[in-house]
This record gives C-alpha cells, structure tokens and sequence, in this order.
C-alpha cells in the first residue's frame, strides 16, 4: 500500500497541532510556552494605622486647647465684670447706732452718731467715740478693711484708746448704713468728707488729726494723706497696718495666671500717692500674712520719703509671727508700741512748732 498520502495526513497533522500566537487573545501562549518567571504581586497598600492615631491624638488636642481658651475667656470676663464683687465684702444695715454696740466702744465715755455728705451727695455715717467730752484729744480718722462695717472693730478702737486717741470711724458708701455704691472713688469721697467733717463740725486743725487704716483701709488712708500734704494741710501722723503698694501688687500675686492689672478699674496706686506724702509715717505689717503678703508692705514703706517735712523718720515694725487676721490679737504690744513711739516723735514736732502745748495726753495714753 503506499504511504504517500499517509504521510502528507501524517504531516498535514503535524502542522495542524503547531502552536499559535494567540496575540489577540486572552491568554498568550508564546509566554506560556517559555521559562520567563511570573509577574510579582501588586505592592500591598501602606499602613496608615499610626497616622490615623496621630491625627485622632492632634484633634483630641486642639479641642482640649479651645475648651482651655473658652474657659480662660469666660473666667476673664467673670473678673472684668464682677471683680468689685470679689474685692468688696460689706454688711450692710438700715442703721448702726453707736447706743447698741456698747462692746465694741467700751472705754469711751462719749459716743455719738455722725453723718456727713460726699461730693455725689450721698451721705454715709459713723462714730465719734471720745475718751472725755470736755477733753479734747488727738483724733485719729480710722479707716477699716474691706469686709463687714464699723461695728466690727471694737479691738481697733480699744487699741487706739489705750494709746490716748479718740476716734472718727466711718463707713464708706456702700458699707454699714452708708448709701451709695463702693468703688474706689467712692472710697476716696468718703475719706475727704470724713477730714471735712473733723475739721468744718468738729473744729479741729490738721495738727490735732491723726490718720489710720487696715488693709484696704490703709490705701484710703494713703490717699487721704497724700491728698492733705498736696494741699499743705497734712495731718499730724499717718499709720498703716497689713497694706499695700497698689491693688495690682496683691491681686497679681493671687491671680498671677491672668493679666489682672489690665482688667484692674479700682488700682489704689498707694505707693505712687506715698512719695507726696509729708507727714510723719508709721508702716506694720506681719510676716506670716498670706493675703498680702509682707513684700509688698514693705514696698509701700520703702516709697515713703525717708522723713517727713518735719524731720520725723519713717518708721517700720515687723510683726513678728502675724498674719492678716489676727493682726490686733497677737500683735497689740507690738502695734500700741509703735504708735506710742510715732505719737511721741509727732508730738516733739508739733511742741517746736508751738502748734500743742506740753500737756498734750497724746504723750500719757490709758493702758
């Protein structure tokens, strides 16, 4: 049989089974076909895990920061607002008559009610307490803290009657039965109507009147006495006790974490005021007050001129192991010897002058 055409099936065959390139298609066969190696993966995606959680952490963080600004802001507000509030502490009443609160001006044997008009005419009251009423003594104008009224300071006026003084105590407006509201002006007014008083219904010249405070009570008596020796009618003596060099000092040193001074409307710039002060000049204080702090009585002195236009000078007791609420219960020997000392020198003064005669009790205080 011949093979012939066998063999044309056989290579016919052959052909048909060659591979083709299938370029079109989905699969490519020459690629299959060879020992090239295998496409890589696809990268696998970047993990964002930790910048997710960094940018949680700095979302978090920004809204801790506005919450601490908005209360920040709100706590800026309250001060600028309502900061009188926090500076002044008065109790008020329809009347305070001296007749029933005998404790509180035991020793003296004269006690009379007072009133006098300040310059936005309102009218505030006090005390005239006096150790004899036919004996006329040196009078003190005593000016108090910035808590309660006049009735509060029985301790005061027994203190300044042992050192042989009477004593002129007012309320400022706004405290005790004083009308009006307290500012600093309003302060300033009660003091310049309390000297008016002493001197225009009481008769007494500038060299028979003392000036004194407390606290707040001492940059009111700053004032006064500075206002005085401007006008060249200074009074005879001027102390202070557990004051201040300016309302700025105190409450930045409370408040050190806001701007206290730029929100500050009642500065009591006491240490400015006592370079012009003339008269002799007495500054206590204690040195464990942590209210007002010592430094800053101690700076308020240190403005003073070194004597006074008479030669008297300026005079500071330390007292030793006192704070600001016990001033006159721990510290009565300490403070009677102070003013006893700046009495004394006062006086020498006013004797050279020919302004007081020697017999002055100022100079023999009750005990």
């Amino acid at each position: 049989m011949p093979i012939h055409g066998n063999c044309q099936s056989t290579e016919f065959g052959r052909a048909s089974l060659r591979p083709k390139d299938y370029n079109a298609g989905s699969l490519n066969w020459n690629t299959v076909m060879t020992d090239a190696p295998s496409p890589s993966p696809p990268p696998s995606p970047p993990n964002t895990a930790p910048a997710k959680a960094d940018s949680l952490l700095t979302r978090r963080t920004k809204k801790i920061l506005r919450l601490l600004v908005i209360c920040y802001i709100v706590i800026l507000t309250v001060l600028g607002f309502f900061q009188r509030k926090l500076l002044y502490h008065p109790s008020t009443a329809d009347a305070l008559p001296v007749a029933e609160h005998q404790k509180a001006t035991a020793g003296f044997e004269s006690c009379q009610d007072v009133q006098m008009t300040c310059g936005n005419g309102e009218t505030i009251h006090g005390w005239l307490l006096q150790q004899q009423s036919d004996v006329k003594r040196p009078l003190v104008l005593y000016f108090h803290g910035n808590a309660r009224n006049r009735s509060d300071r029985g301790p005061w006026y027994e203190l300044l009657r042992q050192a042989g003084l009477d004593v002129l105590a007012i309320d400022y407006q706004g405290y005790g039965d004083s009308g009006g509201q307290t500012t600093e002006d309003t302060i300033e007014q009660s003091c310049d109507a309390t000297w008016q008083y002493a001197i225009s219904e009481l008769g007494y010249q500038p060299a028979e009147l003392g000036i004194a405070g407390t606290s707040l009570g001492g940059a009111a008596a700053v004032y006064l006495a500075e206002r005085q020796s401007q006008a060249e009618t200074p009074p005879a003596f001027l102390f202070v006790t557990a004051t201040f060099s300016s309302m700025g000092d105190v409450a930045s040193s409370l408040y050190w974490w806001l701007p206290v001074r730029a929100l500050l409307v009642d500065t009591f710039p006491s240490a400015e005021r006592a370079a012009r002060v003339t008269c002799p000049v007495l500054v206590m204080h204690g040195d464990q007050d942590t209210l007002v702090d010592q430094k800053f009585g101690q700076r308020l002195f240190e403005a003073f001129p070194k004597q006074s236009s008479s030669a008297v000078p300026r005079q500071w007791v330390n007292l030793t192991d006192i704070g600001h609420k016990d001033i006159v219960a721990k510290g009565q020997r300490m403070i009677l010897s102070g003013i006893r000392k700046l009495l004394e020198d006062s006086r020498a003064v006013r004797v050279d002058g020919d302004q007081q005669t020697a017999d002055d009790p100022v100079t023999a205080p009750d005990e």
